[in-house]
């Protein structure tokens, strides 16, 4: 099982060139999701003084008429992120038809990995977690979940402003 959950993630990150060869408008959906996502995943400023980066992962969960019904913080997803990062309201300019190629429908699943580390530091703490922490939502395993995964999501953040 965990074998082949790695081959499903690296064959992502190979597939991933691929996926951003996309016409304009898909191109500018992704835009405004990574626009959305930078907006409103705080990182901790304890974090960023200890010089730790993470990863973790969102998973959206639509409903009917094209809305969020739920988004979940993986694991080990800082605290601080959850309030806003996790608040559908804040996502309601992205078009997620054009990210999705379909309308989304009642019950889909989006999963966003996202990783987050220091701009301008080279080495930085990131902590080993496993396949399952990455897609452990509030200590539910779901086996199998039928879902998209996106090319995750990279997002640096700056220095300590004293």
């Amino acid at each position: 099982m965990v074998r082949s959950i790695i081959t499903l993630i690296i064959t992502l990150f190979i597939s991933g060139s691929v996926y951003l060869q996309q016409a304009p408008e898909d191109k500018n959906a992704n835009k405004e999701l990574y626009k959305v996502l930078s907006n409103n995943i705080r990182y901790p400023r304890v974090l960023v003084e200890k010089n730790q980066s993470s990863f973790f992962t969102l998973k959206i969960k639509f409903g009917g008429d094209k809305k969020i019904k739920d988004i979940t913080a993986s694991k080990y997803a800082p605290k601080e992120v959850i309030k806003d990062g996790t608040n559908p309201e804040n996502y309601k300019t992205v078009n997620w038809e054009a990210i999705l190629k379909e309308k989304p429908k009642e019950g889909d699943i989006l999963i966003i990995p996202i990783s987050i580390y220091s701009s301008s530091e080279q080495n930085t703490i990131f902590y080993e977690y496993t396949l399952e922490d990455a897609f452990n939502y509030n200590g539910n395993m779901q086996n199998p979940i039928k879902c998209m995964i996106l090319q995750p999501v990279v997002l640096k953040h700056g220095p300590v402003i004293h």
